[in-house]
C-alpha cells in the first residue's frame, strides 16, 4: 500500500581527502522493510510543504501562519467577543509556539486583537478579535479554502475522506507505556 524506499546496503569507498579511512558497511540504513519509516519521511515532507505554502499565502496578508491560527481561534471559540485567556489559546494552537505572550503581543501592535482584564479576575488577561482582525479572517477565508483546494485537487472526495481518516488514526497513537529498558 506503502511506497517503500529501497537502499543499497554495499560497502560505499570513502573518498575523503587526506584521509587514509577504510570504507565501513553501513547498517543503518532502511532496508525497505519498515514502511513506518517511509510513512513518518513522507508525512514530514507533507506538513514541511504544506507550512511553505501556507506562510507564503499568509504573508501575503501580513500575518504568519501561527498569528492566523491566534486569530482562527478566537473566531470559532469567542463569539461573543468576551476574550479568551492565553492559556486556553495556547492549549489550541496548530504549532508549538514557546512564547504566545509575544505571538499575542505582536497581534495587538497590529491592531488585530485587544487584551483586557475582566473585572471578576483582575489577574486574567483575555484577547479578543478587534474589527480588524474579525475582517482579516473573514476575507482570508474563501482564498484559504481556494488554496486547500489546490493542494490536495489530485485527490478525490473519496481519497480525502481516507486520508483524513488515516491522518486522524496517526494522530491517536497508543500512550507509552512501555521504557527503554524494558
Amino acid at each position: 500500500m506503502f511506497p517503500t524506499i529501497f537502499v543499497d546496503n554495499t560497502l560505499s569507498p570513502c573518498h575523503a581527502p587526506g584521509m587514509n579511512l577504510k570504507p565501513r558497511p553501513q547498517t543503518a540504513l532502511d532496508d525497505g522493510a519498515t514502511p513506518e519509516s517511509d510513512a513518518a519521511v513522507l508525512a514530514v515532507r507533507l506538513g514541511d510543504t504544506l507550512n511553505l505554502e501556507v506562510d507564503e499565502f499568509f504573508r501575503a496578508w501580513g500575518i504568519t501562519v501561527r498569528q492566523f491560527n491566534v486569530l482562527r481561534i478566537l473566531y470559532v471559540r469567542d463569539l461573543g467577543r468576551h476574550g479568551i485567556s492565553r492559556g486556553a489559546i495556547e492549549a489550541r494552537l496548530l504549532h508549538r509556539v514557546p512564547d504566545v505572550t509575544r505571538l499575542l503581543d505582536r497581534l495587538e501592535a497590529a491592531g488585530l486583537i485587544a487584551r483586557h482584564r475582566p473585572k471578576d479576575n483582575q489577574r486574567t488577561v483575555l484577547a479578543s478579535l478587534t474589527d480588524k482582525g474579525w475582517d482579516l479572517v473573514e476575507q482570508s477565508h474563501l482564498p484559504l479554502l481556494a488554496m486547500n483546494h489546490t493542494q490536495f485537487a489530485n485527490f478525490s472526495k473519496a481519497e480525502l475522506k481516507t486520508l483524513i481518516a488515516l491522518l486522524q488514526k496517526a494522530l491517536k497513537r497508543p500512550s507509552q507505556t512501555t521504557t527503554a529498558a524494558e
